[in-house]
């Protein structure tokens, strides 16, 4: 199973300081309600894929390498392919309440997670530990504050 526990003091800090800063072009709303799509995506499918040759060859060698190096790098201001867009401020608690629900959900999936749209097929250990490193590249873009997780 993913280390969503080790996200979890990040999220209580967000939770009850919404206005903390981030770096980057996206506001923290923004960011979470991203992060918290990618897990809903993981269960239900995404909504666009990269071509079939993309997701077959170069894909999962990139999510090999980020699950060997147990780092992301990432263009963290890149939304999902086909995703609806994000608005740049909301109620931050929500959002985390939201990247909440969807680390939950995705950790009592029974069912055969749903291909990524560029890694491809992926298990659904690989792709709990992609979404933790997903979200802690995000994350890097916190301001001290907010206790960021260990890389």
């Amino acid at each position: 199973m993913p280390d969503f526990a080790a996200l979890v003091p990040v999220l209580e800090y967000l939770e009850h300081n919404p206005a903390t800063a981030i770096d980057g072009e996206w506001s923290l709303y923004r960011t979470l309600i991203h992060c918290a799509q990618s897990i809903e995506y993981s269960i239900t499918g995404f909504p666009v894929h990269r071509s079939i040759i993309l997701r077959r060859t170069i894909g999962p060698l990139v999510a090999r390498r980020f699950l060997k190096r147990g780092a992301m790098n990432h263009n963290r201001a890149e939304p999902i392919p086909g995703a609806p867009e994000i608005p740049e401020d909301g109620p931050v608690p929500e959002a985390v309440r939201r990247l909440r629900e969807a680390m939950a959900r995705f950790a009592n999936h029974s069912e055969r997670v749903s291909e990524h749209f560029i890694f491809g097929r992926l298990s659904k250990e690989q792709f709990g530990e992609l979404h933790v490193l997903h979200m802690k590249n995000h994350f890097e873009l916190l301001h001290e504050s907010a206790h960021k997780p260990e890389k």
